[in-house]
Formats: C-alpha cells, structure tokens, sequence
C-alpha cells in the first residue's frame, strides 16, 4: 500500500476506533472452488493491513477453511447460485427472485442488528435475485447502520449479436430498468454506489437504466514469481522434472471458457508435436454438465498423456499461486457470448506476473492484453486456429514472454490495492 492510501484510510471519520469496518456480502461463498473465496480473501487482505476490520456474510454451510481464513458470519441459509436462476418453469423462477430478495433484506437487516454499524457494506456479486432486498435495505439501515453501500456486478444483463459490439436486452430484462433506476436519489446522496470490474459491462448497464456503474480494479493480482510461496516443496520430484513450456488453462473449466474448444486443440497439438517442449496444466476440479444432464469428461486422450496435467483437487491458495507462477502461458479460449462484456480474473493475474495469454478475439480479454500485456488472439470457437496459437507461442516463446515481462509492472499498478481501496471508499477517504 502506498503512504497516503494508508493515511487516509487511518485519519478519516470511521466508524472504529482502529482504523474503520467493511462487511462483505457473498451469499455463494462456501469452499475455495471458484472466484468467491480468493476475492473475498483478496479485499479482506488488503484492508487488514490498513487496521480496518473485514466481516464476511457468507453461506450457512462455509467450510473450516473459508472460516479460518476469514472473520465469517454463515449467515445466508440458501444462494441463488445453486439453481434458481435455471428452474424452467417461468412462474416458480420469478417466484424463486422475489423469494429471494426477501432472505437478502432479511439475513442482512438480521446481521447489522448484531454487528452494529460499519462503514461501507460491499456486495460483489449482484444480480436479480438480490437488487430489490438491497434498495430495501439501504432505504431502512443507509445513513445509520452503514455509510456507503457498493453493489458491484460482474455478470452480463443484455446479449451482443454476431459481431456487434452494441448490448441487447431481451423483454424480461428491460422490465429491471425502474428498479435500477430506483437507486437514483441513494446514488446522488452517496449512500448507494453501482460499481462492476468491466467497461463494457458498465456501458450495458448504463445503455438498460442511464446509471452508469464506477469501473473497479481486481483486488487479486499474481504474486511475482520469486514470491511465491510453497512452490518448490508443492510437487514431487516427477512433477517438477516436467519440461517445455507450461500452457495453462486455470480456474474451473466450463463451457462458456472454451474447455471443449481446448481439449480438441490441445488434441491437435500434441497429435501433431510428439517432441516434449510443451505441457498442459487444465483445472478440472468441478463436474461439467452437458444440456441433458450427462457429465462432460475430460478425453481420454488428455487422460492418457504424460504432457497434460489436469488439476481435479481444490487448490489451497498457495497451490493455486504456484501454478501461476509455473504458468509461462495463459490459454484462455473464452466464448464472446459470455465474455465479450465480463472481466477474466485469470486474464488479471496472468498479465500481472507477465505471461502471455492466448486470448479469443471479440472479448473483454482482448483489450486487456493490448494494453497491459502479450499474446495471441484466436477466433471465437476456432479449434484449428487455437491449435495454432499455441504452436506459434511456443515456437517463438521468448519473443512473447519480454513483451509480457515489460507490461508486467504497469498491469500492477493498474490494479494495485490502492486502486481498488479508493474506488471502494470514494470520498470517505477524504474526510479526514
């Protein structure tokens, strides 16, 4: 942290006597699978640094480690993640929002009651199913219990046609507009901030409601290699033997990442390069369901070779951030549909230790390289062209990986701690 982020935070008004109070909401947080943990983990790192206490409202059923990591209150009894957003019948889903809302209004008006007033309350994954239980909540508890509440969100509200860059919104979205638009008089008094981690995002949000979301930094950038810890004692000596250049394909593998698109390329290549100069590393530690319900495998014949790794256990964040760091490639073959708009933490933390990303044209990615980092763009869906990438990278591997290297740096800086901290606290930093 810089000195005059950590002097402001520490002589400004907060509501504790050692250094103020945030408390996160993330119902889904449960175990370390997926991005809840390590961002809920990230935000509160970086504020107990400053001396400010970080509170987590998190699922009912958290495990031991989310509880040991972090200052949790298991509160949230269900998560609309698991479902809700899927139910085909139309009646039982909006019934299933408005239900939801509700347990939103109610868990936390329950929770502020015991914890007493904080400064800011941080909601960093908001959809439908929450927007509504946080007006009322800001109407009841802004100005007493809390002084800042930041909705954040990460997930597309409108759909892009081929080759648009222009959001589209189907009927049932555009009947969300006077709820969001409700917000308005909260967001002129500061006591509600619409907030997302993504341009694009922010231009759909303001395209469906004429309120425009502050655009936030990731709070989780990689460490730099040498700082990585546990690394060299995390495998054993015939993993560490494993040489070529290691692409890696991390986060939980799903469809809308392009997980088939890579198992056919990563076919292709080794198919066609029976030389040990390259390897794969795929996190594959969630099932995959196909439309019917089936389970989506990995193919035997990643399975089956010594060159590909898949990673089918729950990482540990040290674990995970080795294979960052042991990472010299990112193969990250997003589909436009779900990523033309929505940030990619992996992409994040890929530019910020400096390696270069094979990236699908069209998508939020792409912009990111171009500005902060090296790589190479691939077609949406494009097996053969994937393939190819990954051969040009490691042919001329060195090339990418300085022109990564020298980005590196600035991509930190861009999301440094100070960066997410000030769009966080906006002017209560100031009022010292």
């Amino acid at each position: 942290m810089s000195q005059n982020v950590s002097e402001s935070i520490a002589t400004s008004t907060l509501s504790s006597s050692n250094g103020g109070r945030l408390l996160i909401s993330e119902e889904a947080l449960v175990d370390e699978i997926g991005h809840w943990y390590e961002y809920c983990r990230s935000v509160s790192d970086i504020h107990a640094k400053l001396g400010i206490e970080c509170l987590v409202a998190t699922h009912s059923d958290a495990k031991e480690i989310v509880r040991a990591g972090l200052k949790t209150f298991p509160v949230y009894r269900q998560t609309s993640w698991a479902g809700l957003n899927t139910e085909p019948n139309m009646l039982k889903r909006y019934l299933g929002i408005l239900t939801h809302n509700a347990l939103v209004y109610k868990t936390m008006d329950r929770l502020v009651r015991k914890t007493g007033p904080v400064d800011i309350v941080f909601a960093p994954t908001v959809t439908i199913h929450h927007l509504i239980g946080w007006r009322l909540f800001a109407t009841r508890h802004g100005g007493r219990d809390f002084k800042r509440l930041v909705l954040l969100f990460r997930n597309n509200i409108g759909y892009y046609s081929k080759d648009s860059d222009t959001p589209k919104f189907r009927r049932a979205t555009r009947i969300l507009a006077p709820i969001f638009k409700s917000f308005s008089p909260l967001i002129k008094k500061g006591t509600v901030v619409f907030s997302t981690d993504s341009e694009r995002l922010a231009d759909e949000y303001e395209a469906l409601c004429g309120l425009r979301p502050i655009v936030f930094p990731s709070p989780r950038i990689a460490e730099p290699a040498e700082g990585v810890p546990g690394e060299a004692a995390r495998k054993s000596p015939a993993e560490k033997s494993t040489a070529g250049i290691v692409f890696s394909c991390l986060g939980p593998a799903r469809f809308e990442k392009g997980i088939d698109i890579l198992q056919e390329a990563i076919k292709l290549v080794l198919a066609r390069r029976t030389s040990r100069d390259i390897c794969f590393v795929v996190q594959w530690n969630a099932e995959i369901k196909l439309a019917s319900g089936e389970i989506y495998p990995p193919d035997p014949a990643l399975v089956n070779d010594s060159r590909v790794r898949l990673l089918t256990k729950s990482l540990t964040s040290d674990e995970y951030n080795a294979e960052i760091s042991e990472t010299d490639c990112m193969v990250l073959p997003y589909r436009r549909d779900s990523y033309f708009a929505r940030i990619s933490g992996v992409a994040v933390e890929g530019v910020t230790a400096g390696k270069p990303i094979i990236y699908t044209l069209g998508t939020w990615c792409e912009g990111l390289v171009q500005t902060s980092g090296a790589g190479i763009g691939v077609p949406d869906g494009d097996t053969e062209k994937l393939a190819w990438a990954i051969e040009e990278m490691a042919n001329n591997f060195p090339l990418y990986k300085a022109q990564a290297a020298a980005k590196a740096e600035d991509a930190r800086q861009s999301n440094s701690a100070e960066a997410f901290v000030e769009k966080l606290w906006g002017p209560i930093l100031s009022h010292a």
